[in-house]
Order: structure tokens, then C-alpha cells, then sequence
């Protein structure tokens, strides 16, 4: 990292050599015309510049060359002083008065670099290159280099420390400057083969691995790279980690259109929906033309719309009509796997549904949405809630037994009734709960468990049903779950 210490009077360039500009076209009013003119009617003359007005020129060109010089000699004076903000302006300044000196835009980039603009700086670089085409020197090509590895651009990077190289193959700075970059740049080769496998855990803890080494660097973390780790977070269903990693990336970056459409993604599929769409319009108040943010926006919209015409419909009793609206929301919210397949709304969504199928009397579709919105919002107590009523329902028991001898058939027993759901929270444990009041025996216990039980803490299963059986007051109860068509009390162990 080029520091603000270790830029000597060299890095500071003080040429005060200046392009010559063609002359201005003089023009003379009518009344300075000689009488000739004025007799012939003729109007305004343009003159032929001479000689001495082309020297004229060149020595006004001169002469702004040496305002501007002396500009640039108080930026360096600011910039010495760490008055980086100072200098970057007056270095702008000099570059207004002569745009065509590439060391004006080499020392603004050294003063934004110190400011920690490193877009900014980057650019800066970049014209200064252009200035000096077809043969930029060592030095801005240097530069030019460490800002592209802080911002990320590793592969420019190196493509430019390669231009110093066949320069001076022997550069100690440009080859130590190699070395840092090939680092980072085999990292993200790491990422991405990571990611071509689809390891997404993996690919997450390799993407941490290269914003550390770039920050290490001095760089700031590209808005990309921060937006990929929220969408790594999102594929894999790490719903708080997603959240949090989007509000950082909008507070990093809280004039990026991006930033705002990622954290509105998180907020949209955790069905935060205001709060979605109020960060997707900060997106669009910052660049109206974003097409991602245009596009969630109306996405969030449209589900909001169905959601209220469903509820409206649930409220009127009109069932049907219900039903058609939450299937339309479900197919904007979408079931993608980038998305963990629509997140916590689809599950919201798919609970909706099953209430309409439920009130038609469709008890087994409604039993299988109940089940997709256990596996994609495991502690969403709801799912219970329904799924008691349907149990209680005549005619809902036939049906469950049909979809769980249907999905054990083909190895995929429900995971429904998690242990770690937060029940209190919610306020749900009286309606969702049930309490062990009498002695139970092995064969009663065994009737009753209708999914897996975790035993991991017991030695045996007699341990267990020795537990179970002697559960009799209410303060040391076992969750259950609602309504076994079995025992009216299904139990669901927690260890």
C-alpha cells in the first residue's frame, strides 16, 4: 500500500512542460473593419492569425501550465502535511487548468489512495496510463497496479505488474507486489472451484479467506465480493448470518444500488416484506436504472398485492378464490435453489395454502405443503398449529397416514416438530403443547412416536421409556406433537 509516509519529492511530479494549443480564430466587429470594409457593407471579418498571435496563444497556454504548477505545488505541500482531503481538491483544481498532465491525476490517485477512495484512485490511474499511451512509465503503471489489487482486480493486477516486468524484469518493488497478488488471486481459484462444485459451505469459508487477505492489504472489499457472501448465506439457508451480513454490506456500501438489492433480497425471502421494499426504493432513489433492484421491486409488490386479495378472500370465506391467490404468490416467490427454494415467505406461503386446501377439504395436498414449510422454516410454530387441525379434522387422519406411508416409502420420512424452536417467543406453547399426565407403558410410548426420536443421551431405549413413563407433572412436561391419531397426545422427546 502506497502510503502517505513513503512518498518522497519524486513521486511528486514538478514538470512544468505543456502541450501548445492551436490558437483561438480572432474575430473583429464590424466597426474596427477598415473603410473599405465598411464601404463594400461587408460585416464581420474573420482575420488569418499571424504570427504574433499564434505566439500570444502559446504564451497564454504557458502561462496556465504554470498556474496550474503552482497549484499542484500546494497540493504537495497539503499532501506532506497528511491534509489528504486538501490536496485530492487542489490537485483537481490543477487538473481542471491543464487535463492533459498525467502526473496531476498520478498525485490526486496517491491522495485518494490515502483517503481510502481506491475507486477514485483507480481511476485516476487509469487516465493518467491513458495520457502516457503507448508507453506509460514504470511508475504509473505501478501505482496503477496496487490499486487494482486493493480493489480487487487481481488478474488486471498482474497484467500490469507483467507490463512493468518486460520493462525491467529486475523490479524489486513490482516482483514483491507480484508475489501479494498471486496470493489472493489463488484464493479466489479456490472460490471458485469451490463454487463449480457446488461446495457452498466451502466456497464460504474460502470467500472469507480472500476478503481477510485483501484487507490485510489495506484494500477495501469489493461490494461483489460482500454480495456474494450474502448470497452464499442465503443459498445455504444461514438465514441470521444472511441478515447480517447484508446489513454490513449496506452499511460498507450505502450508496450502492447493489448493496440495497441484496439486503432487500434477504428481507423479501425472510418475508420482511415492508422493510424489503423500502431498501429495494433506497436502490432505485440511488441508481433508477438498476435493473435488479427494478425487477425485485416488483416482485415484492405483486406478492404483497396476492397476499392481501388471499387474506381478504380467507376473511369472506371465498376459499377458492383464496387458493388461486396464494398459488399465484408462490409462483413469483419462485422455488429456486440459489434462494434456499424460496426461503421463509414460500414457507409462509405453502402454510396459506394448506389453510385453503384444509378449509376445501384437499387434507393431503394440504398435509404435503405443511411438510415442504417444515423443511424450509423448521421453527415456524404455525406448521403445528395447522397441522393439529388437520388431525382433529374426520377424514385428516385417513390422509396423513396415506402421506407419511408415502414418503417413508420413498425414504423421506417427514423431519417435522424440531426440538429448538422458540416457542416462548412466540407465544404458541398453549396451543401447541401438550403435557404427559398419566403413566405410559412401552407399548403405549412406542404407538405414540410417530418420527424419529433423538436418543443420543440415553444409553438404551428402556432408559428412554423409563423417562417418558414417569413424566407426571405439568412442570416437567415433554412437548408434543398435537393430536396423534393414536393416542391424542403424540410425543415429541427433546434430549
Amino acid at each position: 500500500m502506497h502510503t502517505a509516509t513513503s512518498q518522497d519529492d519524486s513521486s511528486i511530479s514538478t514538470d512544468t512542460t505543456a502541450p501548445q494549443q492551436a490558437p483561438d480564430v480572432l474575430q473583429e466587429s464590424a466597426s474596427s473593419q477598415d473603410d473599405s470594409g465598411k464601404a463594400k457593407g461587408m460585416g464581420t471579418v474573420r482575420k488569418t492569425p499571424g504570427p504574433g498571435d499564434s505566439t500570444s496563444c502559446k504564451q497564454k497556454a504557458a502561462s496556465i501550465a504554470d498556474d496550474a504548477e503552482k497549484v499542484k505545488a500546494k497540493g504537495n505541500v497539503a499532501y506532506k502535511a497528511k491534509r489528504y482531503r486538501e490536496a485530492a481538491d487542489l490537485y483537481g483544481t490543477a487538473i481542471d487548468m491543464n487535463p492533459s498532465e498525467p502526473t496531476f491525476f498520478m498525485n490526486r490517485a496517491a491522495a485518494y489512495m490515502s483517503l481510502k477512495q481506491l475507486e477514485a484512485a483507480l481511476a485516476d490511474c487509469r487516465q493518467a496510463a491513458a495520457l502516457q499511451r503507448p508507453s506509460p512509465s514504470p511508475k504509473t503503471l505501478l501505482r496503477l497496479a496496487r490499486c487494482e489489487l486493493l480493489t480487487g482486480l487481481t488478474e488486471s493486477a498482474l497484467s500490469t505488474i507483467q507490463l512493468i516486468l518486460d520493462i525491467d524484469g529486475s523490479d524489486v518493488t513490482a516482483l514483491s507486489l507480484q508475489r501479494r497478488v498471486r496470493k489472493i488471486d489463488a484464493i479466489m481459484a479456490d472460490f471458485r472451484d469451490a463454487r463449480s462444485r457446488a461446495d457452498w459451505s466451502a466456497a464460504i469459508i474460502v470467500l472469507d479467506r480472500a476478503i481477510s487477505a485483501l484487507e490485510t492489504e489495506g484494500g477495501v472489499t469489493p461490494v461483489e465480493w460482500r454480495s456474494k457472501q450474502v448470497l452464499l448465506e442465503v443459498r445455504c439457508g444461514r438465514w441470521k448470518s444472511a441478515r447480517m451480513a447484508a446489513s454490513n454490506l449496506v452499511g460498507a456500501y450505502h450508496d450502492s444500488p447493489e448493496a440495497m438489492t441484496v439486503q432487500g433480497l434477504v428481507l423479501f425471502l425472510i418475508a420482511d416484506l415492508s422493510q424489503a421494499l423500502y431498501s429495494v426504493q433506497l436502490a432505485l432513489k440511488i441508481d433508477p436504472g438498476f435493473v435488479p433492484a427494478q425487477r425485485l421491486h416488483q416482485r415484492i409488490e405483486c406478492v404483497q398485492q396476492l397476499q392481501c386479495e388471499g387474506n381478504l378472500a380467507c376473511h369472506n370465506q371465498h376459499w377458492g378464490y383464496a387458493l388461486r391467490m396464494y398459488e399465484e404468490a408462490l409462483e413469483h416467490i419462485g422455488n429456486h435453489d440459489e434462494e434456499a427454494k424460496g426461503g421463509r415467505i414460500r414457507a409462509i406461503f405453502l402454510l396459506l395454502r394448506a389453510h385453503a386446501l384444509v378449509k376445501l377439504n384437499h387434507f393431503q395436498e394440504a398435509l404435503y405443503d405443511i411438510d415442504e414449510s417444515a423443511r424450509l422454516y423448521p421453527g415456524y410454530p404455525e406448521a403445528y398449529a395447522l397441522h393439529e387441525s388437520i388431525l382433529r379434522t374426520p377424514g385428516g387422519l385417513e390422509d396423513f397416514d396415506t402421506v407419511r406411508i408415502s414418503l417413508e416409502a420413498n425414504g423421506a420420512a417427514p423431519q417435522m416438530f424440531p426440538s429448538d424452536i422458540d416457542y416462548d417467543a412466540r407465544g404458541m406453547s398453549s396451543s401447541i403443547f401438550r403435557c404427559i399426565t398419566e403413566p405410559a407403558n412401552a407399548v403405549q410410548i412406542r404407538s405414540t412416536v410417530r418420527i424419529p426420536i433423538p436418543t443420543s443421551s440415553f444409553r438404551d431405549t428402556s432408559t428412554l421409556l423409563m423417562r417418558l413413563s414417569g413424566v407426571k407433572e405439568r412442570d416437567t412436561f415433554l412437548p408434543a406433537i398435537p393430536s396423534s391419531p393414536v393416542t391424542n397426545g403424540a410425543i415429541w422427546v427433546t434430549t
